[in-house]
């Protein structure tokens, strides 16, 4: 899985000011879903941290299962892998990533957007 992180800026009109967010780009995205980078961006710290947790547990042996998701996918993730699921269309899968990699991703991830507090 390879992934890079970057910077979008942004003329917020209600506001009047500049914005910059953080932007996650993810070579050959559309195998882990249509909705994967949009589910990974909009979770919040406080819940990436959880997520951590769980994952680590998992990775370890602690858990045999975690789950976790945001509006349209929930991923299941089982010692070596996560399943994508879409829970809009009978919790088909429609992307499958090694659980070590996806740990990695959301590592990075909660890294990098700490620097925007």
């Amino acid at each position: 899985m390879n992934y890079s992180f970057g910077k979008h800026t942004y003329f917020d009109k209600r506001e009047s000011k500049e914005k910059v967010v953080p932007q996650l780009y993810l070579e050959n995205a559309e195998e882990y879903g249509y909705y994967f980078i949009d589910e990974i961006t909009n979770l919040s710290k406080d819940y990436l941290l959880k997520i951590l947790d769980g994952l680590e547990k998992v990775l370890i042996g602690e858990l045999s299962q975690y789950d976790f998701g945001y509006e349209v996918y929930t991923i299941e993730c089982l010692r070596d892998i996560s399943l994508v699921k879409d829970v809009t269309d009978n919790w088909s899968i429609v992307g499958e990533i090694a659980t070590k990699d996806l740990h990695h991703l959301l590592k990075d991830w909660t890294n990098y957007i700490s620097s925007f507090d």
